[in-house]
């Protein structure tokens, strides 16, 4: 069966690049499809709390009707799918709703889910489950073009189960004759030496090397700044393993990623 890959799209901002990474993505991959969705949040027909739906209805101010939105959104796929091979195959879905609900209904199908970053309440929602809910690897994509090719993975290793579940669900990605560059972060004393991460790669065919983060920086800042010395296409991670809350209050590798990356980032909770 092919693999499906599910591109949301929920602002016409960040469509382009999204759309653009959801080919590369596809591209990657043989016998893979590309669904683009788009979220249709009507306040109309939200089954939701008075609060949240005059949220929605307040946004109609600033940001327009979710009926010009969606036409907007809908310009950009037009647009990108007269110029891409890629888009001529693509199939467009509108669903009308809860973000959440559309995200996590149309995840259920697909093994990768490709978000660019989001700029409105719709693409946080968006983020939010295919984050915490929708249990598929996420390829979030910064909004600019896409590489020319995904060829150099740096994997960011810890031996934790989120990185192990990354790991698993971006094989087909990683054997496509691609280099993965293992990350690892902590002090020598206590330094995660990357075997367990080696033994997986090399059982699937994939070349790799470690490559012991800098010290003496934040986790996630060390990622980034490796990640830029190596050229790496993309950043291959498990995210949140400690709870949100703790995150967010006091730091986070997780956090910090998303809010600093410059180049795409595969992740699994």
């Amino acid at each position: 069966m092919p693999m499906l890959i599910l591109a949301v799209v929920p602002e016409p901002g960040t469509a382009r690049a999204c759309l653009e990474h959801a080919a590369l993505a596809q591209t990657a991959v043989e016998d893979a499809c590309l669904v683009v969705l788009h979220p249709d949040v009507d306040p109309e027909q939200l089954v939701a709390t008075p609060e949240e739906i005059a949220i929605q209805q307040l946004r109609e101010a600033r940001e327009g009707s979710a009926v010009s939105r969606a036409a907007a959104v809908r310009a950009v796929f037009d647009k990108w799918a007269a110029a891409s091979p890629r888009g001529r195959e693509a199939e467009w879905r509108e669903r009308p709703g809860a973000v959440a609900e559309a995200v996590n209904s149309a995840a259920a199908e697909a093994g990768l889910i490709v978000l660019a970053r989001p700029h409105n309440l719709d693409g946080q929602d968006a983020l939010h489950e295919a984050i915490f809910h929708a249990d598929r690897l996420l390829l979030l994509v910064p909004n600019a073009p896409s590489p020319a090719a995904l060829a150099h993975f740096a994997l960011a290793w810890e031996p934790e189960d989120a990185a192990r579940r990354a790991l698993a669900a971006a094989l087909p990605w990683l054997r496509q004759d691609a280099r993965v560059t293992v990350l690892v972060a902590g002090g020598k004393g206590n330094r995660p030496d990357g075997s367990e991460a080696m033994e997986r790669l090399h059982e699937a065919g994939i070349r790799a090397e470690v490559l012991p983060l800098e010290e003496g920086k934040p986790v996630g800042a060390a990622l980034l700044g490796a990640c830029g010395r190596i050229s790496a296409d993309a950043l291959l991670m498990g995210s949140y393993d400690r709870p949100v809350v703790l995150e967010w209050l006091f730091g986070g590798v997780t956090r910090d990623v998303l809010r600093d990356a410059a180049l795409p980032v595969l992740m699994h909770r």
